[in-house]
This record gives C-alpha cells, structure tokens and sequence, in this order.
C-alpha cells in the first residue's frame, strides 16, 4: 500500500491520457492529401466496411525514434510513428497495414510528415491509397 505507482506518474507527469498524436483535419485538409475527391469516396465506403466486419481498427504507436524500426528514415526527435491495420473489403484473409510519421509540435495537415500502406499502390508520393486514407479520416476528421 505504501509503495508508489511509477507508470501512473509517469503517465500523469507527462499528461500521457491527454496526448494526441493524430492532428485534427478539415475536410479540405483531407482533399489535399488525397488530390482529389475519389479516395475520400473509396475511404467512407471502406470504413463501412471495415467496421461491419471487424467493428474497430487496431493503432500501434512506436514514440522512439532511435528505436531499431526507424533506422533509415530521416526522423525529427518530435515524430511518432503510427501503424494502422486494416482488412481488405474485397479480399477477406488480406489485411493491410499503414504508417504514418506524425510531428508532434506541428498541426493539421503539415503534422503528417510521410504515410504509405503495404497495397500495391503504396509507393506513391502524390496523394494516398483508400487504405491510408481511410485511416487519415477516420483519426483525423470524423472522430470529431
């Protein structure tokens, strides 16, 4: 009864329960990264999806960058590294998964540093995939 709990200081010294690490997007924001209005169409249509089948998504949050996982990618001290998992609306088995390098000292749009998604057109560096911005609406604008 007398020892003290470390991880809920921890926890509260660095108000750690308030902490968001995905900006809060306008629908404008969510054009821009998209280029266009047609992933945002795929993406309400994947959400739909994935929720009746699975019910939520599954965030995984990597807050350090000297970790081994960020060897390679030129990182600031103040990203995260989020990785999202999502299953394929067409093919039931497949499951996706996106990264997103989030700045924590940034806003909007400008806190996404770098997104991709392990689908076959992932590798783009102008606009998204569905999957990524399935997840990008989600965290970003319709939560709130």
């Amino acid at each position: 009864m007398e020892i003290n709990n470390d991880l809920s200081e921890y926890i509260r010294e660095r108000n750690l329960n308030r902490a968001r690490e995905f900006p809060v997007l306008s629908c404008s924001d969510l054009i821009l990264i998209a280029c266009g209005t047609y992933q945002l169409k795929q993406a309400r249509s994947y959400y739909g999806e994935h929720i009746r089948f699975n019910g939520c998504y599954q965030i995984e949050l990597c807050n350090d960058h000297r970790s081994s996982i960020m060897e390679g990618v030129n990182v600031s001290p103040n990203c995260s590294l989020l990785r999202a998992r999502i299953a394929s609306r067409l093919i039931r088995r497949k499951v996706y998964f996106e990264y997103f390098l989030i700045h924590s000292n940034d806003s909007g749009r400008s806190a996404i540093k770098k997104y991709c998604c392990n689908c076959i057109v992932s590798r783009r560096t102008v606009g998204c995939c569905a999957h990524v911005m399935t997840v990008i609406r989600y965290l970003g604008w319709a939560r709130h």
